[in-house]
């Protein structure tokens, strides 16, 4: 069932595309148009490291520098703009960095035309997993209309600040109070260049651009296995895993993580310079390394601060790792047994509690194939490259302490209440895994030692890719999960009626739920300040509106109408309408309704 839907939603979305662009989804353009740009900013880094990296390597690199170059550069305007306090013309400056950079590079790479040699065929198997990640997660945008969840409201708002700094705010967080109210900044920033350059609207380019996060993420894991390991099969394989073999970080999606996908997309930044920049044949460009190091962990902390937390991890656990390998024999592998067993430990304790055992969720229960491949590989791995298994098992092992661990309660007012949440951690759990994977099974290929079966082994990747392909197909949905879209057609419709029939003082009362650390909108009554500019006043979407002090409460606040809207955690319009003398229905459609306060004295 789950394949049949599957190739359905793939064909109503690609095959208009394909017969006749002008009845394709125009989305798909703009999804194109945001690679493209992606790529040309960050094709300036092929002169400096084109002698050092295969095709392979660099076809990997691009997009994460473009990315960092992109964060750095858009915050730094959007700063200007807000000093300022007036929009700047971003296009001009946009394309004007991206001709730059692209003469700067045709220009360097005429006057040094030795490049690295590589094969062409892990090129050829590298763009070609791209593409297959960008057909199978373009679809999950068919028919949403705008970003999933209430973390997407969040970014909208931001966003729509950063464009338009003379306009009243829309977000809680803006530049000016950058010290005590940061979230996120070089997403947003990223987000609102894209925005101008592509002409879009803010929720069609969010939606887009974390489809096309989804398909780099997987790719940008290939330079630093590649690094490490010297082995094409690892970090292709490692790629395959983390595009097609979980449910995460794909349906990370649904949930509005458009910060986090960015900062694991570029994560590999940091890491992969410090260790070009370790190597005895960078030593003339080692400064530049260091440089660019720099701007890639500052890139991946602006887009999510979490993303430091992981930088400093895998620099920790890098570091602890060599000590260990260099241990003398007996020590070394009884702290490894200790460390294996530390983590099976930790990770039995997670399952035995049902508020974190879903941490494992996408990766033991719906992904348990390449969970227990990943298994049988683990010796092969460790036999032929012993420092990077032991790394991915340390760098596990502390993502799943700090998952489990609560921080002080000062933390509360950030709030942070665990150093790594669990969402996150859910989403990039996939990390540790496709890389114990990759190496595990460069290190079956590595031990096989006749040449004719070494060679079958590696031409045997499509063959594995197209296995991982159908077992993606088979067992996790490419659409969008119905648990987290807070509006629909019927919204729209609802705030056109709203614009064209409200008064401007109108206060429009909207379902919400409150946890500790956040209150967040539920239903389509989430947007309307965002999309109409009309005020929004949040309540418990478990109020009881049949009761008199409710009512009373309700018209001290200034509240004037009740939005509901299509979710199943709306206001109960039933109980709503029982109440005529108090509440007058004035808009209804299936997935909205707008009340008007008629009971005030």
């Amino acid at each position: 069932m789950m394949l049949d839907d599957n190739l359905n939603l793939l064909f109503e979305f690609w095959i208009p595309f394909i017969s006749d662009s002008r009845d394709a989804d125009p989305r798909i353009f703009l999804a194109l148009t945001c690679l493209a740009i992606i790529y040309f900013s960050g094709v300036w880094i092929i002169p400096l490291l084109k002698k050092n990296l295969d095709p392979a390597s660099l076809f990997s690199l691009i997009p994460m520098t473009g990315m960092m170059t992109a964060i750095l550069f858009s915050l730094l305007i959007f700063v200007l703009a807000e000093w300022i306090n007036r929009p700047l013309n971003y296009s001009f400056i946009f394309w004007g960095m991206l001709i730059f950079s692209i003469v700067t590079t045709f220009v360097l790479s005429f006057r040094n035309r030795q490049g690295a040699s590589g094969s062409t065929r892990s090129l050829v198997f590298l763009a070609g997993l791209l593409l297959t990640f960008l057909i199978m997660r373009l679809p999950f945008i068919h028919g949403l209309i705008f970003p999933p969840y209430s973390d997407s409201v969040e970014h909208y708002q931001i966003i729509r600040d950063l464009s338009h700094p003379q306009l009243p705010q829309l977000a809680l967080y803006k530049l000016a109070r950058f010290e005590s109210r940061y979230y996120h900044m070089g997403f947003h920033a990223f987000t609102a260049a894209l925005v101008a350059l592509t002409g879009s609207s803010i929720e069609q380019v969010m939606l887009v651009l974390g489809q096309i996060l989804q398909a780099l993420i997987p790719l940008s894991l290939f330079l630093p296995l590649k690094a490490i390991t010297k082995s094409n099969i690892a970090g292709l394989t490692t790629v395959l895993l983390a595009g097609l073999c979980w449910r995460m970080p794909g349906f990370a999606s649904n949930w509005g993580k458009y910060p986090a996908l960015t900062s694991l997309a570029i994560l590999p930044l940091l890491p992969s310079f410090l260790w070009f920049a370790s190597q005895p044949e960078n030593s003339r460009i080692r400064k530049y390394l260091f440089i660019l190091s720099l701007a890639g962990g500052l890139s991946t902390t602006l887009a999510h601060t979490r993303g430091l937390v992981l930088l400093v991890t895998a620099m920790g656990c890098w570091w602890l790792s060599g000590k260990i390998i260099h241990a003398r024999r007996l020590w070394k592998y009884i702290i490894i047994a200790l460390l294996i067993s530390l983590t099976i430990y930790i990770a039995s304790k997670f399952f035995s509690e049902n508020s974190m055992s879903f941490i494992f969720a996408p990766y033991v229960r719906d992904g348990y194939i390449p969970a227990l491949l990943i298994l049988l590989l683990f010796p092969f791995g460790f036999k032929t490259y012993p420092r990077p298994v032991l790394w991915a098992l340390l760098f596990l092992l502390f993502v799943l302490v700090s998952a489990g661990t609560p921080l002080p309660s000062a933390f509360d007012r950030f709030g942070y209440q665990f150093l790594l949440d669990r969402p996150f951690t859910q989403t990039m759990l996939f990390l540790p895994l496709a890389i114990l994977g990759g190496i595990g099974f460069a290190g079956l290929s590595e031990m096989i030692k006749p040449k004719p079966f070494h060679t079958l082994f590696k031409w045997a990747f499509p063959l594995i890719a197209a296995l991982g392909l159908y077992y993606s197909l088979l067992y996790f949905e490419l659409s969008q999960s119905s648990c987290c879209q807070l509006a629909g057609a019927d919204d729209i419709a609802a705030f056109d009626w709203i614009e064209n029939n409200l008064s401007d003082s109108a206060a429009i009362l909207i379902a919400g739920n409150h946890t500790p650390t956040r209150t967040f909108g539920v239903d389509g009554g989430a947007w309307i300040t965002s999309i109409t500019g009309y005020k929004t006043i949040m309540r418990s979407n478990k109020t009881p509106f049949n009761a008199l002090v409710i009512l009373e409460e309700l018209c001290a606040e200034g509240v004037t109408h009740i939005y509901a809207g299509g979710t199943a955690a709306r206001f109960p319009v039933e109980q709503i309408s029982s109440q005529p003398e108090w509440y007058k229905l004035l808009y209804e459609k299936p997935g909205s309704y707008v009340y008007r306060l008629v009971g005030c004295r």
